[in-house]
């Protein structure tokens, strides 16, 4: 008995330090890490002034910064400061609820930064949760209701977790741009996106299969979302189909009309690896079921070219032309004249709509069944 009850006691006593040292739940679920790609090559650094942990070649230092620190490239690795560090440093905060402050910028986790040439690649390691923090506000915003922020929330989560390594080549899963998802650092968090973050903590989609569904989503699909197959030539899953979505009429950018000048339409077609020389007319071959355009057939001075609409997008500029959904093309002072609707390549959720929906009192998982069919949200682990 007495040497049960001295094995019990250790135990506690082991459980009491790790709570001290930890003061945070012992046994919640971790957030998985992910590495979001800030800049690949910049010729320095600044850091913001504060206490942080800094870590390289050299050893670990905690040093107490009253000023903003310039980081340089040297010869064989970083100049910190004054002091000579490796070809690697990760910058955490002292506090684990802190952040880095980067180029006037702040960020949760870590930052990494690694010699990328004669300059510098700056690279966010954090919490695919705290990845989220930073992604809503800049793909939706804290003004919507509070299912479209959750329905957001998860769909951004499971798209970070079914992508991750999608940049694998250049040393980290994600950039911060809209060809990934927007994301804007511990800046872009507020409020009512934290709480639909911390609602839907740990929530995902997924398939029939219990596999992490592919959860794209566009801006506003003006009046139909689109399939999968009839945008891109991988296709795409069973779940991605076109919804009929009479929602989203409250986009600013519903209806639009794109002036595309006629060189640069030249220049990206030629760049696209096209020889068919300057381009004379624009032809539509076929729409979707939907009604987008689905194949155009471009006609040039030496040649003619038969493109799908949503590549033709996006190699002339997917800002200036919004989505494949025309209703006309013309000439028109030296451009040419795009009229359209939505916004986006159209499959998936549709935000606006998605906003609309919760305007209406639908809760987010009926929002995220409406846009993708046969799929549950659930808890993830991994």
């Amino acid at each position: 008995m007495t040497g049960k009850w001295w094995h019990l006691d250790v135990r506690i006593f082991y459980l009491t330090i790790l709570i001290a040292l930890y003061p945070f739940p012992v046994f919640a679920a971790r957030s998985p890490l992910i590495r979001i790609g800030l800049n690949d090559s910049t010729p320095s650094v600044t850091l913001g002034f504060g206490t942080y942990r800094l870590t390289g070649i050299v050893s670990r230092r905690k040093p107490n910064y009253k000023e903003a620190v310039k980081i340089l490239p040297s010869k064989h690795g970083f100049i910190v400061n004054k002091e000579r560090w490796g070809k690697s440093i990760t910058i955490e905060p002292s506090d684990r609820n802190g952040v880095v402050v980067i180029n006037n910028r702040p960020f949760r986790g870590a930052i990494e930064l690694k010699r990328k040439g004669a300059g510098i690649r700056i690279i966010n390691r954090l919490s695919v949760e705290d990845y989220v923090r930073g992604v809503l506000q800049m793909e939706t915003s804290d003004k919507w209701p509070t299912q479209a922020l959750q329905a957001q929330a998860v769909i951004s989560r499971t798209y970070a977790l079914r992508n991750r390594r999608r940049h694998g080549r250049s040393g980290y899963d994600f950039c911060s741009q809209p060809h990934c998802q927007t994301y804007g650092g511990a800046a872009a968090e507020r409020k009512a996106t934290d709480a639909a973050v911390q609602r839907t903590r740990g929530e995902v989609l997924v398939d029939r299969k219990k596999k992490l569904a592919s959860t794209v989503y566009h801006s506003c699909c003006g009046g139909s979302t689109e399939s999968a197959e009839n945008v891109w030539e991988h296709g795409g899953q069973p779940y991605l189909k076109a919804t009929h979505c009479p929602w989203c009429k409250g986009s600013p950018r519903f209806n639009w009309v794109a002036k595309v000048p006629y060189g640069l339409v030249d220049e990206r077609i030629r760049s696209a690896g096209f020889p068919i020389g300057g381009v004379r007319a624009i032809g539509i071959l076929s729409h979707t079921p939907s009604g987008r355009v689905y194949k155009l057939r471009v006609y040039g001075e030496k040649g003619t070219e038969d493109i799908l609409a949503n590549r033709f997008r996006n190699i002339v500029d997917p800002a200036l032309i919004r989505s494949t959904f025309w209703s006309g093309i013309s000439k028109l002072d030296g451009a040419w004249q795009i009229h359209g609707q939505g916004w986006g390549h159209g499959v998936g959720l549709c935000q606006w709509g998605m906003k609309t929906l919760a305007d209406k009192n639908m809760s987010y998982g009926q929002i995220l069944r409406f846009y993708y069919r046969s799929v549950e949200v659930i808890d993830w682990e991994e």
